[in-house]
């Protein structure tokens, strides 16, 4: 990767993740890659991932952050993610915190499941003010 001197990155204040409906240029890009990560995606579509630049202004990495995504790449990835879950025949959806949160009531949702188990340590307050317990 180039010097990450915005040659190879660049802000994405217009958008963090984003969808296309192909390959732009009508073919998968070769590496390297400069401003994004293309990730073709089952139904053709292409998710179009960030470059982050790494401290060292010669690496990079393709950013995908889950709970700050688009509701469009959300949904369509846990559309996905349920695809593959129902060949599966997974009878139980389990999320794991934090990011796995994002997806989990969306492909358990998909599979026709009333829930999901959403996984993770919480604090419960008591009665005694000041105490609290922690339930795992």
């Amino acid at each position: 990767m180039q010097r990450a001197n915005g040659a190879s990155t660049r802000p994405t204040t217009a958008y963090w993740q984003r969808l296309l409906n192909g390959w732009p240029d009508g073919r998968p890009p070769q590496p390297p890659y400069r401003f994004g990560y293309p990730v073709a995606l089952p139904d053709g579509r292409v998710l179009e991932l960030p470059l982050r630049a790494l401290p060292d202004g010669k690496h990079a990495v393709a950013s995908l952050i889950a709970n700050q995504a688009s509701f469009e790449v959300v949904t369509a990835l846990a559309h996905h993610m349920a695809e593959l879950a129902r060949t599966t025949g997974a009878e139980l959806v389990v999320g794991m915190p934090t990011l796995g949160l994002t997806f989990a009531p969306l492909v358990a949702e998909r599979l026709g499941h009333a829930r999901y188990v959403p996984l993770g340590d919480f604090v419960v307050a008591t009665k005694d003010e000041g105490r609290t317990t922690k339930d795992e």
